[in-house]
């Protein structure tokens, strides 16, 4: 079995989306408690965005859907 076809069954496997959810989470802590980087993670997390699709259109900031979501 080649590299490719192991690394397309970690993608298939439910593993795969809990290790990227891992790496995301690791990757946040680390950028919003380092001093140098946290003032960019923050205009991120705070920058609005709009989704509109046809006629509906959802105008938020990332936090809010995180906290609406969630």
């Amino acid at each position: 079995m080649g590299i490719n076809n192991q690394l397309r069954e970690l993608i298939k496997s439910g593993t795969f989306a809990g290790i990227l959810l891992i790496i995301a989470f690791t990757l946040a802590i680390i950028v919003s408690n380092n001093i140098f980087l946290a003032k960019y993670y923050s205009s991120f997390i705070y920058s609005k965005f709009s989704l509109t699709i046809g006629n509906v259109s959802l105008q938020t900031t990332f936090i809010e859907l995180v906290n609406t979501v969630s």
